[in-house]
């Protein structure tokens, strides 16, 4: 069996189960844990399976069935690391005024995920601290800053 040492939660995790001279319909896989679903991906797919895990923790899976050897093994599940926003280089605390105007907008940096992501910012709340008494608030769509952040 070719496959992840963790699962991700929340998203369809593909793990291949070769089983030689074994037709599909002679032997059984079951999920146990972590809120585990394993599906076929498909009559095109015979060996691939979607493994599907709802919270993060110990998970396995068995392979049993005619004429086989029951066959388990086991997985971590855990979540999706956060990815990480920045604005020039900053994750968090104050930016200074010439940094910040030369910034076309806030990033995602780049995690360290074993399998494509597709992540897109679409909105964020900027607050403008003035040395006065009174703080800015402004919602800004997309990644991209909009003129009034500016101004």
């Amino acid at each position: 069996m070719q496959r992840p040492e963790i699962l991700y939660t929340g998203v369809d995790n593909l793990i291949s189960i070769e089983i030689p001279d074994a037709p599909d319909f002679e032997y059984q896989i079951e999920g146990h844990g972590a809120g585990i679903e394993v599906a076929s991906a498909g009559k095109n797919n015979p060996t691939q399976y979607v493994v599907r895990v709802s919270e993060p923790g110990p998970a396995s899976i068995t392979v049993s069935g005619k004429n086989l050897k029951t066959t388990t093994f086991d997985f971590f599940a855990k979540s999706i690391p956060h990815p990480e926003i920045t604005v020039a280089g900053k994750t968090c605390g104050e930016i200074a005024l010439e940094d910040f105007k030369i910034m076309d907008g806030i990033l995602i940096e780049t995690i360290v995920f074993p399998m494509e992501t597709d992540l897109e910012i679409r909105h964020f709340e900027l607050v403008r601290i003035s040395k006065g008494d009174q703080d800015e608030s402004i919602t800004n769509k997309g990644a991209a800053f909009k003129e009034e952040v500016f101004n």
